[in-house]
């Protein structure tokens, strides 16, 4: 009887109750802070970065190079063989949605053990061993991924302002789910709540990233089109911005993950909990807002192709005769400096 009691109690102890969000507080490291941390790790864990970019680019291009070599060879079989019908149509568009399937796969893949490299940065594990046990990742990882651009596409199509509020909001939910296992829409719920009174600041690192990242190749393409005449400024323009390419895609993704870390050690909040009234939210929110986004794109294309009816008709109203003759084929009205004297115009 008093083993069971322990048990209840234990079971009570570990209960996770629902918790109103606290503001958290606005201060977190700094922008060239953060940076110095992202290089500091950037340069301890190049190799390892580099060697998975190696691996999961090989293996797509190893899948393309192999779709390509099928599609060629089913061509060869179709014009050899004749072969008409729906069934070579029907072959390439079942190969091309597979291959399609692959390349999204390998992209969440590589998001998935990218992250998970720099979060277990301390304990690292072999390259091969990684993409195991991120294969687990992609689901769950496309669901939450799924979502958070359905509702900031959402966002963006009702008059932008609202985008770039859910583009902070749900910034971290992706994150979320590698760190805490949090999926779907509780993912999304949380990474909500560590925004919390600190909107502004962290929407200001969010966007810092970029911006440098924006000015360096801006000031690489000016240097190329200034020296344009120039083979050697323009080799080494192109040698720059690869190399930038090279160091700026890892450095800003673990610039972020430090972003998340810190962030989460300073949420002064519990653990959300996502009740069913709130889930329902959610779902009501992208129904609602993909019918918004629907009748809004609708009424684009209606006017678009209105507009596109009227060419033809406007084009003819404003054509121009070289004889001064209006688009009713009757020459102007004479003005106060004489007599209209036009040049004989041939005969239609």
């Amino acid at each position: 009887m008093e083993e069971k009691h322990t048990l209840s109690k234990s079971k009570a102890q570990h209960k996770i109750v629902p918790v109103t969000p606290k503001k958290s507080p606005a201060t977190l490291k700094g922008f060239g802070e953060l940076l110095t941390d992202s290089w500091n790790i950037f340069t301890r864990m190049w190799k390892r970065l580099l060697g998975l970019y190696v691996v999961l680019y090989l293996s797509i291009f190893a899948v393309g190079f192999l779709f390509a070599m099928l599609v060629g060879l089913g061509l060869f079989v179709v014009s050899i063989f004749h072969i008409t019908g729906i069934w070579p149509i029907a072959l390439l568009f079942i190969g091309v949605l597979v291959f399609i399937v692959f390349i999204a796969a390998t992209a969440i893949l590589m998001s998935v053990v990218l992250i998970r490299a720099i979060k277990d940065r301390e304990h690292p594990i072999s390259i091969m061993e990684s993409i195991k046990e991120a294969k687990k990742d992609i689901v769950p990882y496309y669901v939450v991924s799924m979502l958070t651009g359905v509702v900031v596409t959402i966002g963006y199509t009702l008059f932008i302002i609202p985008g770039i509020i859910f583009s902070v909001w749900f910034m971290f939910a992706t994150y979320e789910y590698i760190y805490h296992g949090k999926r779907g829409f509780a993912a999304l719920q949380m990474s909500k709540a560590y925004m919390k009174g600190r909107w502004w600041n962290i929407f200001l690192l969010g966007v810092l990233p970029g911006l440098f990242i924006f000015v360096a190749s801006f000031v690489l393409q000016l240097i190329a089109n200034l020296g344009s005449e120039s083979a050697v400024i323009g080799g080494i323009t192109i040698m720059l911005r690869f190399i930038l390419n090279i160091i700026a895609t890892p450095l800003y993704l673990i610039y972020f993950v430090l972003l998340y870390e810190n962030i989460k050690s300073t949420y002064m909040g519990g653990d959300v909990v996502l009740t069913k009234k709130q889930r329902n939210k959610y779902i009501a929110g992208i129904v609602l807002g993909s019918v918004m986004m629907i009748v809004l794109l609708g009424i684009a294309a209606y006017g678009m192709i209105l507009v596109a009816s009227k060419i033809p008709e406007i084009e003819q109203k404003f054509q121009f005769d070289p004889y001064g003759r209006d688009h009713y084929g009757e020459p102007p009205i004479p003005d106060s400096s004489g007599p209209y004297m036009p040049d004989t115009p041939p005969d239609y």
